[in-house]
């Protein structure tokens, strides 16, 4: 249970910026989606209902629609992240879709008023993406679509719609480039290619042939080929050595290759927590064989700052031609997958960082130390 008190001034401080933002437009005249409005709306909730968020969503919808598993991003103060941060399975997002889809009915018991769910999917501002010339609506939380289509877009790529026409739900937690407008495209596929496709209103004759050749496509895709890895001869030479990097927004303060073998390489990371000002140490273990590595890792060295639970991080890499390593970081229960470039040049290392879920794009440097 959350001690409310401290909680009120939890709140009162760590919104003060979102609250005094300056009002640019008169309001209700112009839509403009932020995170910080929905931050709030967790704050809120924790102070109606005298508890944090995940535990009063875990009792009263999670728990009644069997959603067990997943991970939620907190700050500092074991306060929910409202805007950001929650993991979900498909299976589960997909509940959350069903439930709505029903009106809020759930194995014959109602979760969620009816009144509710009509009123969360109606429109409530309108607004037109940059990549169309439909103007669509925002409802409570859910971003409205033509045909009373409606959905539920996440970070990374977690997107759930909901289509009552159809009669059907569709989930996705694949991750497309932020920078291309991932939502939209995902709109767009799903209402000029998956709705047409649709053939019947109730289920289609059992199909063997198609049905196999999907799952042997399944298991190519989840089996990586095991490589034999080329390791240049002059990265033996950075082994056990630190490289220091200069100031930069992911707060890393330095890199190491600790341990080279055959098929492994082993990576330190010293990374500043900005809001403790401490330093702490993530290790990790990077197959170079094409085959993944875990390590046990308090989330990871991008969102450290907010996580404390120990999650798995998977670790690929290899050296490219030109003699750079890419590596890749995937930490599960989340979408977070960061791709990275090192390059070392004359005792002088470049790391550039590709956050894949959402588009950024980071370039850190950094020199040897003597």
């Amino acid at each position: 249970m959350v001690n409310i008190n401290n909680y009120s001034h939890i709140i009162i401080t760590h919104f003060f910026h979102i609250l005094h933002k300056d009002v640019i437009h008169t309001p209700g005249t112009i839509f403009n989606y932020s995170s910080g409005d929905s931050h709030l709306l967790a704050a809120i909730v924790a102070l109606a209902t005298k508890q944090d968020a995940e535990q009063f969503a875990g009792e009263y919808l999670f728990n009644p629609l069997g959603i067990s598993v997943f991970y939620w991003v907190n700050n500092p103060e074991v306060m929910r992240i409202g805007g950001w941060g929650l993991f979900l399975r498909p299976r589960d997002m997909a509940k959350l879709g069903y439930l709505f889809l029903h009106k809020g009915r759930w194995d014959e018991e109602q979760i969620v008023s009816s009144q509710w769910i009509e009123q969360a999917t109606h429109s409530e501002a309108k607004w037109q993406p940059n990549t169309t010339n439909i103007t669509t609506g925002y409802g409570y939380q859910w971003w409205l679509q033509q045909d009373d289509m409606y959905s539920a877009q996440g970070y990374g790529g977690q997107l759930i719609f909901v289509v009552p026409h159809k009669n059907m739900i569709i989930v996705t937690t694949a991750t497309l480039d932020y920078r291309s407008a991932a939502s939209m495209l995902y709109t767009n596929i799903i209402e000029s290619a998956v709705i047409p496709s649709i053939k019947a209103d109730g289920p289609l004759a059992v199909n063997n042939v198609s049905h196999d050749k999907l799952q042997e496509m399944v298991q190519q895709l989840g089996r990586a080929e095991k490589k034999q890895p080329v390791i240049p001869e002059f990265i033996k030479n950075y082994v056990g050595k630190t490289f220091v990097l200069k100031k930069n927004p992911l707060g890393i303060r330095s890199v190491q290759f600790v341990e080279l073998n055959q098929d492994e390489l082993k990576l330190k990371i010293i990374n500043h927590n900005i809001l403790n000002g401490d330093d702490i140490t993530f290790e990790y273990t990077v197959g170079l064989d094409n085959q993944y590595r875990v390590s046990r890792q308090p989330h990871n060295y991008y969102y450290n700052p907010y996580c404390a639970e120990m999650l798995d991080v998977l670790c690929r890499g290899e050296f490219n031609k030109d003699n750079s390593f890419s590596v890749c970081f995937n930490t599960l229960r989340t979408a977070e997958i960061f791709q990275q470039v090192w390059k070392i040049i004359k005792n002088n290392i470049t790391i550039n960082v590709h956050d894949q879920a959402s588009g950024s794009v980071l370039t850190l440097r950094g020199t040897l130390r003597e």
